[in-house]
Order: C-alpha cells, then structure tokens, then sequence
C-alpha cells in the first residue's frame, strides 16, 4: 500500500471516541479488516492498520460528555502550541488543551457552523499517511447547516486552502497545490451543528452493508450511487456514524528497472 507525504493543514487522522473502544475496535476490525492493538502507556489508545500502515485510533469517551461516540477528523499541524493559541485568538474555541496520545499531540475545537475537528502533531518528523484505498480514507466532508461563507473563510485564513464554490458546495485545495483534499456542504439542517465526516474506502459497500447488523452495527443509509461514487452510512455498536464508499486497489506502475519475472515475452521471440 502506497503512503503519501501531509502537509499542514491536510486532513491526517481519524480518531473514534467510543464508550467501548475495545469493543468498537473489534466490529471494525471485522467490517474493514482493520489490525488493532492497544497502547497502555497512553491510557490504552487503541491504534488501527491497514496492511500495516497506521489509518485510525480508538480512545476511551465519558459517558456523560456529548462527544461520545463519535469519529473526529483531525488537520496536520507542524506546532500545536501556536495552532492552540491561534484559536483561542479566534471567534471559535477549543474544547481541550493539547493533550498527547500514542499518534502525537493534539486538540479539539470548533468552527463557525459548529463543528468539531481535530489538529494533530506528530511525533518524529514523518507526515506519511495511508490514504486512497480499501480499508483507508478517502475523502473528508463538512456538513456545514449553518454560516457557510463564514466558515469556508475560516479555514481559509486558518489552514490557508483555496476554494472552489458551486451551487452550495466548497472544494478545498492547499495554498497552491492543484489537488482536493475536502469539501464543505451547505446542509439545510438549520437545527444541528455541523459535522466533519471522513469517508473510508472499502471493496464493496453493498458487501460491508450487508456484514454490518451481522455484527451489530445498523445501515443508516443504504448503498446509494452519488456523484463521489457508491456510498452507504452505517452506525456501530455504539451509535458512531461513518460513510463508506467503493473504492478499488491502486494499481502500482511498473518501472523500466523493474525485472521482466513472469512476463511471456514468447511473441516477441524469433
């Protein structure tokens, strides 16, 4: 699985908070085909992989607190500390201080339409993410119900993206990169605050659509064609929502210097 370089003010991570993350972590690794494993040195964070690669996390919610039971989409920052004070600057608020867990430091706030994202430090120097393929992230989308320029504009000035706007829906690109990274939707739903959801690839949503109350879980949304592809919304166990969309292996090109191993080249002889 190829993995590729974030840059800050990308979308990095996804962390579900869950009133049992063990047990969440079990129905995922049976829908996706996720490996977990816990880390006790930092309260038992329960980190995902795909072939490997590290693609979600699992922390301990409380009970009481409305984040429960919910996946968080966090953006790569370079300084946390500067990315804190710089909200605490803003209009918007964070809802924790930098707190380190077993992917880095990091700390949740909100935007102008109310939704809660994520910014993430790293540990170490390396900023490479699995992304694109069954099993990992694929896309990440607002759902924005309310003050839609205010909040485009906001991430404008705070991640420095550029926007493309048709007909209610904003796609960002980094500051002078030409690719997509996420998009902002302008929902009707005046009466909820908004929501970051990112989309994981799978082989087959119809297949994972069918999996998921086998495990316990609930189809929310049955798999429907879109523009952005085939999609399906489900619940886990717990009630945490997440989109899930079809999505097909890369296919690594080969290399000029590859070796011609198991290539019939019999055609070609004289």
């Amino acid at each position: 699985m190829p993995a590729f370089e974030a840059n800050p003010g990308m979308p990095y991570w996804v962390d579900l908070v869950s009133e049992d993350p063990a047990a969440a972590a079990n129905f995922y690794s049976q829908l996706l085909g996720w490996e977990t494993s816990a880390d006790p040195e930092h309260g038992g964070y329960i980190m995902a992989r795909c072939q490997g690669l590290p693609v979600a996390g699992f922390i301990q919610g409380d009970a009481a607190s409305p984040l429960n039971n919910s996946w968080y989409t966090y953006f790569l920052t370079t300084d946390i500390q500067a990315a804190f004070k710089d909200i605490s600057e803003r209009d918007t608020h964070a809802l924790c201080e930098p707190t380190e867990i077993t992917t880095g430091t990091f700390f949740l706030a909100t935007d102008p339409c109310g939704a809660i994202f994520g910014l993430l430090q790293p540990r170490g120097e390396d900023t490479f993410i699995a992304a694109g393929e069954p099993g990992t992230a694929v896309w990440h989308e607002l759902a924005c119900p309310r003050n839609f320029q205010e909040t485009y504009e906001f991430y404008t000035r705070f991640f420095g993206w550029d926007f493309t706007i048709n007909e209610g829906y904003a796609v960002a690109a980094p500051n002078g990169e030409g690719f997509s990274i996420a998009g902002i939707a302008h929902s009707p739903a005046e009466d909820t605050p908004g929501k970051w959801n990112t989309f994981i690839g799978v082989h087959s949503v119809d297949e994972v659509a069918e999996k998921t109350p086998q495990l316990g879980g609930q189809v929310l949304m049955n798999p429907t064609e879109t523009p952005f592809g085939r999609l399906c919304i489900i619940a886990d166990p717990y009630g945490a929502q997440l989109v899930l969309c079809d999505v097909a292996e890369a296919v690594e090109e080969g290399r000029e210097s590859d070796p011609l191993h198991n290539l019939d080249l019999s055609e070609f002889e004289d």
